[in-house]
């Protein structure tokens, strides 16, 4: 059984999509660096995977979750086939949850992924 710590909880999210700080590192949209966290998807997940590593070190025993993005929907974004490598690792990794969601282009959902269910596909 895991521990609760001093707020309460024994999960910790780390929040990787939507476009946000953690995302722009996954994406090569956005990632731009040409050294070790930067060019090849295994670079540009080191700096989450290191994340993940480091609660693993620090809090022994805590859940880990990741909401990760199924996907850009840019053409030069991450793709399924990226986050399908990603999630594994990041399973390999400890993490037990997922929680699929948009990435760089969630505000830009085409018109015909509105409404309940518009991520479904990603989360496949």
């Amino acid at each position: 059984m895991a521990a609760t710590y001093i707020a309460g909880f024994n999960l910790v999210e780390i929040h990787c999509a939507h476009g946000y700080g953690i995302n722009q590192w996954l994406s090569a949209l956005t990632n731009q660096r040409n050294d070790q966290y930067g060019g090849s998807l295994e670079n540009r997940s080191r700096l989450l995977l290191e994340i993940v590593q480091g609660i693993r070190e620090k809090v022994p025993g805590i859940g880990i979750m990741t909401r990760i993005p199924g996907q850009d929907l840019y053409p030069e974004g991450l793709s399924h086939k990226d986050m399908k490598q990603v999630a594994g690792w990041l399973v390999d990794a400890g993490v037990s949850i997922l929680d699929i969601s948009s990435g760089m282009g969630g505000w830009n959902r085409p018109k015909e992924r509105r409404g309940e269910g518009y991520l479904v596909e990603e989360a496949e």
